[in-house]
């Protein structure tokens, strides 16, 4: 195929100025400028992209009072329900926060939307469900954010919901939920906006345990590559630390599809998670239920592993 290469006209002054400030190369300063990145600072964090340059979880609105609530939900012995998209996002958060929780001795069980059946999103019949069950909190991750009517009723049935999302709110109109996670509200401070969902998780676990979850930053990286978000700040430095710990996870499914899609012991780049693994992750989703894809990631056997991943 013709290709017509436009080459970007060199921005002469921003390079020198900014090659002087960090000290690198003129070509390394001006790959930065084409980038947008035209700040000493921004540039310093982009290249060093360490794990201690994250932000504090609690500069997010309303960290403290989800932090407080799940911990009431622990000593309490209530039962949690977390309920999660059907994309790699959504399932990689669902899986990150499952096993969080159950590590801290919570009672959990989750559900994801069937595509067809259920729509995108929260809807009106899981409060059905949640109630049938036992539930007394809820955890939505990667949705939520413009479920005004179905968290209104969710919470009618003495549900209390969390919503841990990054998609824009519609409007100023928010749900009139317990507590919202999303760096996207207007009144939020937290200086980085473009976490994907699975990273905003792992920041409500950095505030519920007091550390990163390293542990988790396999799936972090997954999910956020897998999401097309700009890879900058904090998403950047989720993926270059999460990406060499997948071919060393403990996960038993992950580890099942690494195999299956014949990557098992090589270097996995974004390439891998963008085009080999997020989509078997993902077809679950678009050809049936993403619960698949989820209990693959759950599983406590191998031999389980090694059967779900077949439908992957």
């Amino acid at each position: 195929m013709q290709k017509k290469w436009n080459v970007q006209k060199i921005d002469k002054e921003a390079q020198v100025q900014l090659a002087q400030a960090i000290d690198v190369d003129p070509i390394v300063a001006q790959l930065l400028v084409n980038r947008g990145i035209k700040e000493a600072q921004e540039a310093r964090q982009f290249l060093k992209a360490d794990l201690s340059m994250i932000h504090d979880p609690f500069l997010f609105k309303d960290m403290k009072e989800a932090v407080d609530r799940i911990n009431q939900a622990q000593a309490n012995k209530e039962k949690v329900l977390i309920f999660g998209d059907y994309d790699v996002d959504g399932v990689t958060s669902s899986v990150v926060l499952n096993q969080a929780l159950i590590g801290m001795g919570l009672d959990v069980i989750h559900t994801i939307p069937h595509r067809e059946k259920d729509g995108y999103g929260l809807n009106h019949e899981v409060a059905e469900y949640a109630k049938s069950e036992g539930v007394t909190l809820m955890i939505t991750v990667d949705c939520g954010t413009t479920a005004i009517s179905e968290v209104e009723t969710i919470q009618a049935l003495g549900i209390d919901v969390i919503i841990v999302d990054h998609h824009q709110p519609l409007d100023s109109h928010l749900p009139n939920a317990y507590a919202m996670i999303n760096p996207k509200q207007k009144d939020c401070s937290y200086p980085f906006k473009d976490l994907a969902s699975v990273g905003l998780v792992s920041k409500l676990v950095h505030a519920l345990i007091g550390q990163l979850p390293e542990d988790y930053l396999d799936f972090v990286a997954i999910g956020t590559v897998a999401d097309i978000v700009p890879l900058r700040g904090e998403n950047r430095i989720f993926v270059k630390a999460g990406l060499p710990r997948v071919n060393t996870t403990k996960n038993k499914g992950l580890r099942a599809l690494l195999q299956l899609a014949k990557v098992a012991g090589k270097k996995i780049t974004p390439f891998h998670v963008g085009f080999i693994l997020g989509p078997r992750i993902n077809a679950t989703g678009r050809m049936d239920s993403a619960h698949k894809s989820l209990d693959l990631f759950l599983a406590k056997e191998e031999s389980d592993a090694n059967e779900l991943v077949k439908e992957l």
